[in-house]
């Protein structure tokens, strides 16, 4: 089965790159759009929308555009602006075919995801792979930690999610950094706002 992953950069913690809307979206909901792929200059051939938790006590920074074929990177600090977590939206390419063979074309995906976004894979641990339900989407998921030298642990996530109705899809990444969320388990990362996020995607 033909597969296609857009190019990833290289995950990165840092915000000081990262500018924040002219103002704040509207209801905090991001509608990702031809107008969006016109403003700014990216290409959006699945258009979809997703909503983005505003926490009080938090910042969230928006960056539409953030390098190779990303769509949109929105990361959530603390209000002195270290950084809790992140999400990354990247259009992909799955054939057509039955949910079960898309979803085993998605692990390949899961593992370019996994060597494009960390940065040492021989100081990281697989966690979880798994296909599991999204709202109305089925979908494919890795979860790893890794070694993220001054930031500490980081639990990395992607998540693959076919359409239904086309070859398109995407790929969401997440990056969570332990010492700046409490966290008991590491499906904590559940409850937090990159996965609330990502819950809320759905193709238009």
């Amino acid at each position: 089965m033909k597969t296609l992953l857009s190019a990833v950069v290289l995950a990165t913690l840092s915000i000081a790159a990262a500018p924040v809307f002219a103002q704040e979206p509207a209801g905090n909901q991001i509608v990702v759009d031809a107008r969006f792929a016109e403003q700014y200059g990216v290409d959006v051939p699945l258009p979809f929308e997703i909503t983005i938790p505003l926490i009080e006590g938090q910042n969230v920074y928006y960056k539409p555009a953030p390098g190779g074929t990303g769509i949109l990177k929105v990361t959530f600090t603390t209000a002195e602006d270290q950084v809790r977590s992140n999400i990354q939206m990247i259009p992909l390419t799955i054939d057509m075919a039955p949910i079960e063979e898309r979803i085993q074309a998605a692990r390949g995906l899961l593992q370019q995801a996994l060597e494009t976004s960390i940065p040492d894979l021989e100081r990281s641990e697989v966690l979880i792979i798994q296909q599991f339900e999204m709202g109305p989407y089925t979908a494919a998921e890795v979860v790893a930690k890794y070694d993220g030298g001054d930031n500490g642990l980081i639990i990395f996530r992607a998540v693959v999610i076919p359409d239904p109705n086309s070859v398109n899809g995407l790929l969401v990444t997440m990056h969570t950094v332990v010492k700046n969320n409490e966290m008991a388990v590491i499906t904590d990362i559940l409850e937090f706002e990159a996965a609330q996020a990502l819950n809320s995607i759905r193709f238009r």
